[in-house]
Order: structure tokens, then sequence, then C-alpha cells
């Protein structure tokens, strides 16, 4: 039977009034051949999310609204794999409440880190081309890296993104510094020859999006984007961890966004996506549909980013480009036009400022 995930914005709930609700559930769901599971409570956000085995969403919504009158925000399909990683190990369930190995009541709140790596170019003796590595190594002891810390790694079919899930955020700001010592030492070494930034968000398992803690992924990978090579980026959740509080001030390769910019970001990556294959769309164009007026739309990004917003925008084209290059069978006109060059030429040109080559030298 498929399995739904609910969320309730509830102000004040506790979880003895959430208890209830699920209990009275409980007593009618034979009647829309439902099975309430289980739910998680996070007091502190006034959010309650509930998984429910269905034949459908409508049965979820029959169920809660005789029970006891309870509508839910959005109510989103679940799959398997993703439930797995997000329920985790270690829990138990009482009365529906899922609890931490620790006793503690689970909020269903997840951190979620991001390693991007970007293999930087070398000659094929063979090809006499350039290729672009796959790091594959890389990602191998980074995904030791992280389950050593009780991360769960999310598999992701991009190759050069590594996401997991945390729980605690000892826990990720740890790995995410253990992560950077070692990538940092290896690629000073000389062993490697790797960009890699790292991101870390906190977020809901559901909200008005579609998927299990789609937009938390999303935003995190936004973030990833923003970060600079080597630098770790975190949302202003991590400043609550008490390991952040030990890192020392001086040389910290770590970059807070603050809740206040959460907006900005997200309207800024929205419309510049939106826009990628358009060649004739500009920063005032952007500035407009953003609603701020171009001065505050570079302050914004150079006090986020360290760049201006046209010299960034280039740096996501180009990183599109490159993912399009080894995903796609396109040409390197049809490339230039998706990301909005309608100049192949100066596209190459540019293409080879950010990674060292031309794209047409590429041996993916």
């Amino acid at each position: 039977m498929p399995v739904f995930m609910d969320y309730h914005y509830l102000p004040g709930v506790t979880v003895e009034e959430v208890k209830n609700a699920h209990l009275a559930d409980k007593r009618i769901e034979a009647k829309y051949n439902v099975k309430c599971l289980q739910f998680w409570v996070n007091k502190e956000a006034g959010t309650v999310f509930c998984l429910l085995e269905a034949p459908d969403k409508k049965a979820c919504i029959d169920t809660h609204q005789e029970a006891h009158g309870g509508i839910a925000c959005n109510i989103i399909d679940v799959d398997p794999l993703m439930l797995q990683l997000f329920i985790g190990t270690g829990k138990y369930v009482e009365h529906g409440i899922v609890h931490t190995s620790q006793g503690l009541v689970d909020p269903g709140y997840r951190y979620i880190l991001i390693l991007e790596l970007t293999a930087n170019t070398e000659f094929s003796n063979a090809a006499h081309q350039q290729k672009s590595p796959d790091p594959g190594s890389q990602k191998t002891i980074a995904k030791d890296i992280i389950t050593g810390m009780n991360g769960k790694v999310i598999e992701d079919p991009v190759r050069d993104n590594l996401s997991a899930l945390f729980e605690e955020s000892d826990q990720v700001l740890q790995c995410a510094m253990t992560l950077h010592k070692e990538f940092t030492a290896r690629v000073e070494a000389g062993d490697w020859n790797v960009e890699f930034r790292i991101a870390i968000n906190y977020g809901q398992p559901v909200t008005m999006e579609e998927g299990l803690l789609s937009e938390a992924i999303i935003y995190t990978k936004y973030l990833s984007l923003i970060a600079n090579n080597r630098e770790i980026v975190v949302t202003g959740a991590c400043r609550q961890s008490a390991y952040f509080n030990k890192l020392p001030g001086k040389n910290r390769p770590v970059k807070i966004v603050t809740e206040k910019y959460k907006p900005f970001v997200k309207k800024f990556f929205r419309h510049t996506e939106k826009n990628f294959s358009d060649g004739g769309f500009s920063v005032s164009a952007l500035s407009s549909e953003i609603g701020v007026s171009r001065p505050q739309l570079y302050r914004m990004m150079m006090k986020i980013t360290g760049r201006s917003p046209a010299n960034f925008i280039r740096q996501l084209k180009m990183n599109k480009a490159l993912s399009l290059l080894r995903e796609e069978n396109l040409n390197i006109s049809q490339i230039a036009f998706e990301v909005g060059y309608n100049n192949p030429s100066y596209f190459s040109k540019c293409f080879q400022e950010r990674f060292g080559i031309m794209p047409s030298k590429m041996n993916i």
C-alpha cells in the first residue's frame, strides 16, 4: 500500500494533544483502509508530521477529518528508500510518538549536508585530449567519513554531488570539518586535483513542496553553489551547536547564511534557473523579477557570495554547461544555447576561463 506523510501547522500544540489525535485516528482508520503509523512533533516550530499507509491521499484526509477535524497543510507520497534514510535507526515509537535513542521526542527535522566536487582537468595521453576525471575515489572516502559519523548517504545520480542526512548538529558539523580537513590535506599534498564545497542546512520533512525533505535539500544545494572553493556554508541553525561554538574564530572555513537571506537566495536561484537559456536576460531584468533594485542586488550578492551578480551567474552557467557536457548528448553549440550563449565561440572562451580547457577538448 502507498505510504504518505502529511504536514500540520499547529502553533502551541503539545505532544499529548497530538497523541490523543493519533489515537482517535487509530479508532476509525479501518473504515478508510488506512494505517496511521507514527508521527513527529516539533513543539518549537508548531509542526506535526504524520506517517500513514493508505490507498490514496483522500483516505488520509477523510480519516483525520472524521477523527478530530484536523486538516493537513500538505500530503506527499513518500519514496520508501528516502523514508528509510529519514527514519534512521535506534528509534522507538510509543503511542505513535517517535522518540530518539536518547528518549527525546523526535522533531522530524533533519540536517542536510551536500559535498560539491569539481575535479580539475588532466591530459589523457591516449586521446591527446583533456578529460574531466570522475571524482569516484573522493566520493568513496567522503562516504566512509559520513557513515562513520552516523550520516545517511543519499544516493545521487549527479556524479559530482554527495548528499547526506544527519539528526544532530554536532555530528553534521564535525563531519563537515573532517571532510574539509581530509580533502584540504590531500589537495595540498598533490594527491587530488579537485575543488570542493560543503553546505549544511536544517529543514522539515514536508513543506508545501512535493517530496520528502525536497525543499530542504534544494536549498542546501543552493548553499553549496554559494560556497567558494574549500568553504563550508551553513545556515543560522548551526550556531546553536556546542561543536560550532568551540570552533576557532580565526581562519575558520565556515560562512553563515542566516535565515533573513533565505527568501532572497531562493528567489535568486529560482528566477536565474528559469531564465538560464535566455541570452537576453540581464542583471537588471533579474533585479526586477526578484523585486530589489540593481544596487541592492549587487550589495546582497557581494555579502552572500563575495561575487557580483554577473560573475556569479556566469559561474552557474558554466557549471551547468559542464553537467550538460557530461550527461547529455549535445554538441557545443547546443550546450551554449542551453545556458544562454548565442555565440558558441564566446561560450567556449568563458568555459575555458572557468575550467582551464576548451569544451571541445573535453573527453568525458
